[in-house]
């Protein structure tokens, strides 16, 4: 098996404590649609170390892959400053 990961888009400030609005890493954003930026998202690819090669036809079937998109818990004393999630 294998696995792919995709990181979110780091966040910028303007100045210490005003950052400029978040836009979401475009590989992450096209794959899952998640616009926050505490998240990473990873593709697992289950196999048996055959190289792919297990259907004959050398074309993995769609459902050997496994997508988890890890995020952060909600913060509620952080809701407070950046406003609510």
């Amino acid at each position: 098996g294998s696995v792919a990961l995709f990181a979110p888009a780091p966040l910028a400030y303007m100045s210490h404590d005003v950052p400029y609005p978040f836009q979401q890493a475009p590989d992450l954003h096209y794959l899952c649609g998640f616009a926050e930026p505490s998240c990473l998202l990873a593709c697992v690819k289950r196999g048996g170390g055959d190289g792919g090669r297990s259907s004959g036809s050398g074309v993995d079937a769609p459902d050997d892959a496994e997508w988890l998109l890890f995020v952060e818990p909600s913060d509620p004393a952080q809701a407070l400053w950046d406003g609510p999630r």
